[in-house]
Formats: structure tokens, C-alpha cells, sequence
């Protein structure tokens, strides 16, 4: 802005003037006066203009420090971040309701100690020569008693080698030359056998541990080498045995009542691709897929033909499937609403928190006691108490300022997204109060994808798209057979040994 004393405007003494001369000059200064009063208001508005400009500006940068200092609050008990994420520096707040009793075994536990073994594997009897006071002799003498110890411990692991020889013999009637046939998986030649591929995959694709140092393992264990090629070929031929085990394990879920599906990034090949999650108490299916959305779960070939009920954390693309109804994951849900009440101090947030827990304390309640669901009244006094929840926060809520964009809708806050959503979809989120069958949220499946970043910690990222293809096959055998709480070197061995424990097996059991 220019010195206001530019505008300045010396007026003459009219006494000074002729009288032909003091209208002329009056003229002449009212002129030059509506001039800088003509500058003066297009500076004006060109001021004001500026400062609309400014505050806009500033609206804008003051929603994105809010932004930004919401995503350095966010971590495990406020959003869907994994308690890795959490650091040291910061202790957060735990969901779980504590139980109160103390940590440890609880009164009337047995606890579990080491057991002597009735029939042991090596027996070692002392000698007890001659008495400690005055050296008498003592091999004449019967033991009272015996003080016993066991010791349990591994010998040392080797390798146990299996000749198989064929004999091959002339027909003396016709002349033929017959052989003598191996079993299937043995051919002529040095092989390895089924437990000892069976240990090289559950190394790398259960324990993640990298193959360099699986490789140093077996060879410390065992003293005896391989080399990383075995092991990939191991690897390769246990995902082939497992295809048939593959395609049954999809068609059970397929027809499964509830599906839990989840899914999170992976690394293969330094690019971002996506491991997505279908699964049950029984079976868990890996898939991985370069995208997370509609394609990558039409790719997968599950949902598209499931019509039971879906359990995710309303992500849009499943939300695009109708021939199924959907169940929200209530601990997604409690994690929000706990941000929205610290961020935006929201006690409405905490009202909505207590009404979801007490409906699901309600319906454990109810579980507990062999109910197969709610009694009418109670169900419609839970639906009317989550309905005025809802009411109350939104009759609080003011109408908060949006940022504008360019293109597409205009942006709201996380808390009001996440009313809009508790609003529209009440039978969504209340899924687990009017069915039974449908949990209160999506564990199952956050569980069953916890592995894979635990992976990619522990043994970094995939090196192609084919090795992230076989582990999704045996990681979901040995997770599928992990349910069932069986041996998974010995599943692991059936594979190879050419007996897979198939779906049906596994769901027999467990009925």
C-alpha cells in the first residue's frame, strides 16, 4: 500500500487567488480529489479482496494442521494402525475391559510342570562304593531307596538315510525285463524326503525366517547343507500339492454362514500389491492381487458367489456386492469413536462407545445363558436407546465449515463420517445383536492377517509374485490346520508325502 501522505492535497488560499482564477483551481482540486478517491476504493476492494483470499487460505491451512496433528494421535486403541506402529515413547490406552484379577494362574489352576516319564529312553544307575564318615566298604549293601532325576533333552539331530533297492529281474518264461516299482515321490537317485522338506517350509513359510538363514539353521541342526535352490524347490512343490486343497477350502467358504474378509499391503518386487483375506473359525484363504478393490475380490472368486454374511471394516468395495448382507466390524468402530472423543472432545462419542459395549455385553449375557437371540422387547429398547444416541450427536453437532475441492465432494470431518455412517447403516453395525451367529467384530480375520506383516518384518518383502502366490496356498493350509490345533510339521509332512488333510477332513472335526 502506498504512504497515505501521497494522498495529501495542498488547497490553496482562496484569498490568495484572482477571482477568475478561484474557480478554475477549485476545479481542479475537487478533480484531483474524486481521482485518488476513485484509486483509493479500487485499492480498497483490492485489499478486501486479498484478505477473503488470506482467510481462505488460512481456513485451509488450519484444517490441515488439524489433520496432521489427528494422524500423529492416531495409533493402535484410535484407529486401525497395529500396535507395532505405537513406538515406545507414547503408552496407549488399552479397549479391554479389565477382568481384575491378577496376572498369572488363578486359584484351583493346576499349572503345568515337567512330569516324570514312566518308561524312559536311557536308564543310568550311580554307585554308591564306600560310606562318606568311615569309608566302609557299601557293595554289599541293598539301596533303601532311590532318589530320582530325568533329564530332558534332544540327541543329536542327524539325518537318517533310506536305501531303497528295486531288483530288476528276466522273465524266464518270456524274456521280459521287470523292475521292481518305487512309491510314489521316491526315484532312482539321492532324494530328500518328506520330513526333511516338510522342515525346510515350515521354516521359511510358517517361522518367516529368511531363506539364507533357514538354510543355516537346518545345517546347524542338522550338520548337514542345503542350498537355497532346495529349499525354493521344496516350496514350490508343496504349493502344487496343495492346489486341489485350494480349490475345496473355497467352495466350503463360498458356503460358509459368515465370512470375515480383511485385507492389507504387501511389498512384491519393491511394488505395492495387496494380500486380501477370506476366512472362518475353520479355513483361512490368502489371496494376493495387485489391487485392493472390486477386482482383486472378484479375482479371488469367493464373495461373488457367497450369500451368507460378510464381517469387514466398510471398506467400499465390498459394500458393492449385494447378494450378501454385511456386518461392520465393531472394534473399527470403538477405535473411531475414541478418536472422535479425544480429537474433537465429542461426548457424544462417548455415549455412542458405552451404548455399542453395553448391547454387546447384553447379547454375551444372553449367549452365555444358551439363548439363541434376543427377546423382542429387549431388542426394540437397544434399538431406541442406539437411535437417540445417534439423534442427540447430531442435534449437537454444528455445522462445521467444509474444505472446499475442485473437484468431487466436499471433504467433512472424520467424526462427522463417522456419525453419517452409524446413522445409515444402524442394521449393518448392530448385525451381531440380531444375529448370534454374526460376532461383534472382525478379529478373526485381523488375526489371520497379522502374519503377513509379521512376515514382511521378519524376512522383508517378496522377491516375485509367484513366491507370494505359494505362500498364500501353504500359509493357508498351515493356518487352516493351525485351527484345528493340529501338528503342523506332521500336516506339512502329509504333503509331501502325497496326503494333504483336505476341508472336509477339518470340518468333520470340528463338528
Amino acid at each position: 500500500m502506498e504512504n497515505a501522505r501521497d494522498y495529501e492535497i495542498t488547497l490553496p488560499r482562496i484569498e490568495d487567488l484572482a477571482p477568475s482564477e478561484a474557480i478554475p483551481q477549485l476545479y481542479g482540486v475537487i478533480r484531483e480529489c474524486l481521482e485518488q478517491i476513485s484509486h483509493l476504493r479500487e485499492e480498497n476492494r483490492a485489499l478486501r479482496e486479498e484478505n477473503h483470499s488470506l482467510k481462505e487460505k488460512i481456513k485451509v491451512l488450519k484444517d490441515e494442521i488439524k489433520d496432521l496433528k489427528s494422524r500423529l494421535n492416531m495409533d493402535s486403541h484410535n484407529s486401525s494402525k497395529p500396535p507395532s506402529s505405537d513406538g515406545f515413547k507414547k503408552k496407549v490406552k488399552n479397549l479391554r475391559i479389565q477382568s481384575g484379577k491378577p496376572s498369572g494362574g488363578q486359584p484351583g489352576h493346576s499349572g503345568n510342570h515337567l512330569k516324570f516319564e514312566e518308561h524312559p529312553d536311557e536308564l543310568q544307575i550311580l554307585t554308591l562304593e564306600t560310606c562318606e564318615r568311615c569309608h566302609q566298604s557299601l557293595d554289599e549293601q541293598k539301596p533303601l531307596d532311590m532318589e530320582i532325576a530325568q533329564i530332558f533333552d534332544i540327541p543329536k539331530p542327524r539325518l537318517h538315510v533310506k536305501e531303497i533297492q528295486a531288483p530288476i529281474k528276466i522273465c524266464p518264461a518270456c524274456g521280459m525285463i521287470n523292475k521292481a516299482s518305487f512309491s510314489p515321490g521316491v526315484r532312482a537317485g539321492s532324494q530328500y524326503g518328506a520330513g526333511v522338506k516338510s522342515i525346510m517350509v515350515y521354516l521359511n513359510q510358517y517361522q518367516h525366517i529368511p531363506f539364507e538363514r533357514a538354510c543355516e539353521v537346518f545345517s546347524e541342526i542338522f550338520g548337514h547343507s542345503i542350498s537355497e535352490g532346495t529349499l525354493s524347490n521344496s516350496i514350490q512343490d508343496c504349493a502344487a500339492s496343495l492346489e486341489e486343497f485350494e480349490n475345496q477350502m473355497k467352495g466350503f467358504l463360498r458356503r460358509s454362514w459368515v465370512l470375515h474378509c480383511d485385507e492389507t499391503g504387501v511389498q512384491v518386487k519393491e511394488k505395492r500389491n495387496w494380500m486380501h483375506v477370506a476366512s472362518t473359525p475353520v479355513f483361512t484363504y490368502y489371496f494376493v492381487h495387485e489391487k485392493r478393490g472390486s477386482e482383486a475380490i472378484d479375482a479371488m472368486d469367493i464373495l461373488p458367489f457367497f450369500k451368507g454374511t460378510a464381517v469387514h471394516d466398510f471398506w467400499g468395495a465390498y459394500m458393492k456386492y449385494t447378494s450378501f448382507s454385511h456386518s461392520f466390524c465393531n472394534g473399527h468402530i470403538l477405535r473411531e469413536l475414541t478418536f472422535a472423543h479425544e480429537e474433537d472432545n465429542s461426548e457424544n462419542a462417548e455415549y455412542m462407545i458405552d451404548c455399542l459395549m453395553d448391547i454387546k455385553e447384553v447379547v454375551d449375557e444372553a449367549k452365555s445363558k444358551g439363548l439363541e437371540c434376543l427377546p423382542d422387547e429387549t431388542l426394540k429398547q437397544l434399538q431406541n436407546r442406539y437411535d437417540e444416541t445417534i439423534n442427540e450427536w447430531k442435534a449437537c453437532f454444528s455445522e462445521e465449515p467444509v474444505i472446499q475441492r475442485k473437484r468431487g465432494r466436499k471433504k467433512q470431518s472424520k467424526t462427522k463420517n463417522l456419525l453419517d455412517r452409524l446413522s445409515a447403516f444402524r442394521l449393518e453395525v448392530l448385525k451381531f445383536m440380531y444375529d448370534f451367529s454374526v460376532p461383534f467384530d472382525n478379529n478373526l480375520a485381523e488375526r489371520d492377517l497379522r502374519m503377513m506383516k509379521l512376515k514382511e518384518k521378519i524376512s522383508g518383502t517378496f522377491r516375485s509374485i509367484e513366491g507370494a502366490v505359494n505362500f498364500c496356498r501353504i500359509r493357508s493350509y498351515i493356518q487352516t490346520v493351525k485351527k484345528s490345533s493340529l501338528n503342523i510339521l506332521e500336516s506339512l509332512k502329509n504333503v509331501f508325502l502325497g496326503n494333504p488333510i483336505m476341508p472336509q477332513t477339518l470340518l468333520a472335526s470340528e463338528q
